[in-house]
C-alpha cells in the first residue's frame, strides 16, 4: 500500500537482594522494505501471530522461505508504548528514535543474571507478570528471533548480535556466560574498565567491525567505575528496486493538503 509520512509536530497532542544463581553481584543507503516491515511489525504481533504477503507465486514462496516470527507477548507491547510515551514526556518538541527490540532485549539479558527485588523490577519494566514460565518463554522468543534473522538471504545482509564487556575484577559465574552465548548469541570479553580510553576504544573497534563501519563511536565518557557495559546492534543493508515516486494529496489532519512524493509495492 502507499507509504505516507507520519502527521506533522503541530498535530502531536501534547532491601538488598540475595546472590544471583548466575551474576553473584546483582546489586551493584538503501532497504528491503518487505524485511524493514517484518522488523517493525513483529515489536507489535502477538503470540501466534503471522505476517502474510499475498499475491504472486513469487511472493508465496518468499513467505515459505520467510517463516513468520512473533517476538514478544502482548505485555511487551505495554513496554514499547510505555517507553515511548516517557520518552515524549522527556522531549516533547524533538524527534524521537529508538529500538524496542534491542533495549527489551539488552534488559532480558540482564534478568538472566539477576534475582529477587532486581530481577522482579527488571521483569515489571517490561511489562512481563509473575506468571510461570513467563521469563523462559521470552528468552526462549528472542533466541528464536536471533537465529531467525541470522539466517543467510539473498541480496541483503542483516546483523543483529549482542556483546558483554566485563572487569576482570567482577566474578561472573560460567553458567552466566554460557546462557549468554546459548540463548541470546553474545560474546563476553575482558575489559579493564580502569582504564577508560582503553575500555572505550575495545567497545567502538567490536562495534564499528560488526557493522563494517556504518556505527562507530558508539561509546563515550566511559569512567573507571564501569564494571559491565552491555552492547547490543543492528546491521542491515540491501537493495530495492528504484521505482519512481508518485505525487499524490496528503493531509496533515490539521492543515491544508500538500502534494508529497509516495512509493507502493504491489505483490
Amino acid at each position: 500500500m502507499p507509504w505516507q509520512p507520519q502527521r506533522c509536530r503541530s498535530c502531536r497532542t501534547g532491601a538488598s537482594s540475595p546472590a544471583s544463581p548466575i551474576y553473584p553481584t546483582t546489586e551493584r543507503g538503501s532497504a528491503t522494505m518487505p524485511l524493514y516491515l517484518l522488523l517493525c511489525l513483529m515489536l507489535l504481533s502477538p503470540p501466534g501471530a503471522t505476517l502474510h504477503r499475498h499475491g504472486s507465486r513469487e511472493s508465496k514462496k518468499r513467505d515459505k522461505e520467510t517463516p513468520a516470527v512473533s517476538v514478544v507477548d502482548p505485555p511487551s507491547k505495554d513496554f514499547t508504548f510505555d517507553l515511548y510515551r516517557a520518552l515524549v514526556t522527556a522531549a516533547p518538541d524533538q524527534n524521537i528514535f529508538f529500538s524496542p527490540l534491542s533495549i527489551s532485549m539488552s534488559l532480558a539479558m540482564l534478568a538472566l543474571g539477576a534475582r529477587s527485588n532486581t530481577k522482579a523490577q527488571i521483569l515489571e519494566g517490561l511489562s512481563l507478570g509473575p506468571q510461570a514460565g513467563s521469563e523462559d518463554r521470552l528468552h526462549h522468543t528472542f533466541h528464536q528471533l536471533l537465529r531467525e534473522l541470522g539466517r543467510p538471504r539473498k541480496e541483503l545482509r542483516l546483523s543483529l548480535g549482542n556483546a558483554l564487556f566485563i572487569s576482570p575484577t567482577v566474578p561472573i559465574r560460567d553458567a552466566f556466560r554460557s546462557a549468554m552465548r546459548t540463548l541470546y548469541l553474545a560474546d563476553t570479553f575482558p575489559t579493564n574498565f580502569g582504564d577508560p580510553a582503553g575500555a572505550q576504544k575495545q567497545i567502538n573497534d567490536y562495534v564499528a567491525k560488526q557493522t563494517e563501519g556504518k556505527i562507530v563511536d558508539l561509546v563515550k565518557d566511559l569512567e573507571s567505575t564501569e564494571v559491565m557495559v552491555v552492547v547490543n546492534y543492528i546491521f542491515f543493508k540491501g537493495k530495492t528496486p528504484v521505482v519512481k515516486p508518485d505525487l499524490s494529496p496528503f493531509c496533515c489532519f490539521c492543515c491544508e493538503s500538500t502534494w508529497s512524493p509516495n512509493t507502493e509495492r504491489r505483490g
